[in-house]
């Protein structure tokens, strides 16, 4: 048996079969729809990263006009994410509703 250079360690990694928080996140919450305010949102997950304790979650909110919504949550909850995704888009800037895209951030 070879002995293995110094300074090379074996990295483990998941299997490719596990099922993260972040994939359930992403796979419950994708291609779902808000209504607020008497305005329907198609939610578009675009990405769910994880930063130690806290997740980002990126998402394209589509409707009369296109939001671009990142933000930080500490649960990956769908029911809370939808709730924040929820309060925020009342308070969002509504530009002229030929605007085809808004860009946002959101902190949860």
């Amino acid at each position: 048996m070879l002995a293995r250079p110094a300074g090379l360690y074996t990295v483990t990694t998941e299997s490719p079969n596990v099922v993260t928080p972040g994939d359930e996140l992403f796979f419950n919450l994708d291609r779902t729809t808000l209504d607020v305010g008497g305005e329907s949102w198609n939610v578009e997950v675009c990405g769910v990263h994880s930063d130690g304790l806290d997740y980002w979650i990126q998402a394209n909110l589509h409707g009369f006009v296109t939001y671009s919504v990142t933000f930080r949550t500490h649960e990956l909850d769908v029911a809370d994410i939808r709730k924040t995704l929820a309060e925020w888009l009342p308070s969002a800037p509504l530009l002229d509703h030929q605007d085809e895209r808004v860009v946002s951030i959101a902190t949860a």
